[in-house]
C-alpha cells in the first residue's frame, strides 16, 4: 500500500468544485419559480394545466356559488369558493372561474366567508397589501390554471392584488 502526500492542491480543487456545485444547485432553484404569464381571461383555458398566470378583471358571484369545505382531524380546516372573474365592471364580457380560499378574519389573498344568505355586498376579498376588493370593483388575480370538470378550467388564486 503506497502512502500518497497531499499537496493541498488537490483540496483546494475539491472545495472549488463542491463550491460550484452549490452555486449551480442553488441557481436553478432559484429559477424553478416560474414568473406569472400575463393573459386575456378569454385565454386562460387555452393555457396548459398547471402555467401561473395573472389576469385582470371583476369578481362577481355565479348564479350557484360552489363551495368546498376542508376538515383536517374532524375540525374545519378551511373553504374554498369558486368565484368568477369577468371582464367589464357591468358583469358582462369574457370570464372564468377563480378558486379563492375563504376566512374568518382579515387574511391577505383570502375572500371573506359569505354568510349563507349572502347577497353582492358580502363579497369582500383581502389584497396582498392589505387592501380590500369588493364585488365590481378592479383585480389583478395571479394563480395557477387547472382543470374543471364542470367548466373548461379555473384557476387557483395565489394573489390579489387591487387595482
Amino acid at each position: 500500500m503506497k502512502n500518497y502526500k497531499s499537496n493541498g492542491r488537490g483540496i483546494m480543487r475539491t472545495k472549488a468544485i463542491a463550491l460550484t456545485l452549490a452555486t449551480v444547485i442553488l441557481g436553478l432553484a432559484a429559477c424553478s419559480e416560474v414568473p406569472p404569464v400575463a393573459v386575456d381571461v378569454k385565454d386562460v383555458c387555452a393555457r396548459p394545466e398547471g402555467t401561473n398566470v395573472t389576469i385582470k378583471g371583476y369578481f362577481s358571484l355565479p348564479k350557484q356559488l360552489e363551495v368546498t369545505k376542508y376538515t383536517r382531524g374532524g375540525q374545519g380546516a378551511g373553504i374554498n369558493y369558486k368565484l368568477i372573474l369577468i371582464t367589464k365592471a357591468d358583469a358582462t364580457g369574457d370570464a372564468v372561474f377563480v378558486n379563492m380560499s375563504g376566512t374568518v378574519d382579515p387574511r391577505p389573498n383570502k375572500i371573506k366567508m359569505l354568510p349563507d344568505n349572502y347577497t353582492w355586498n358580502d363579497l369582500i376579498a383581502y389584497a396582498d397589501d392589505g387592501k380590500t376588493v369588493v364585488g365590481g370593483e378592479a383585480a389583478q388575480l395571479t394563480g395557477t390554471v387547472a382543470p374543471d370538470p364542470k367548466d373548461r378550467c379555473k384557476i387557483d388564486i395565489s394573489k390579489i392584488e387591487k387595482l
